[in-house]
């Protein structure tokens, strides 16, 4: 699986500006790591609050389709999830933010906890 050979930590740290909460959930273990598997990734979203897995904040899907095409493709089917939110990063794409990682990814986070955490952040602005 290639997350062994990123340096998350640091990756978490570049990406604060955007994503201030991502770094905490890091280092507490609220994040899964797994390599990518459309079934796995629908499994998931599918029982995403009654799944007796222990509580992630987002799931990271490493070893992801080397396309970008392919990749915001995945992330459209999803698009209506009740529970999940998707996004994608690609080490050849990024929106002028330099936030992309090092290879790529797929993230699954959760709906809820992403909506709190960006409406508490419009908050103390």
């Amino acid at each position: 699986m290639e997350n062994l050979d990123i340096n998350w930590d640091q990756y978490f740290k570049s990406i604060e500006k955007v994503c201030p909460w991502s770094l905490t959930s890091y280092q507490q273990g609220r994040i899964d790591f797994v390599p990518y598997s459309q079934h796995g990734m629908w499994m998931r979203d599918r029982h995403w609050i009654d799944s007796t897995q222990p509580h992630f904040d987002a799931v990271v899907y490493v070893d992801a389709p080397n396309d970008t095409e392919t990749l915001d493709r995945i992330c459209e089917v999803y698009e209506d999830s009740m529970h999940c939110v998707y996004f994608w990063s690609h080490p050849e794409y990024t929106k002028g933010l330099d936030n992309q990682t090092s290879i790529p990814i797929i993230i699954q986070q959760d709906k809820k906890s992403l909506f709190k955490a960006r409406s508490n952040r419009k908050k103390h602005k």
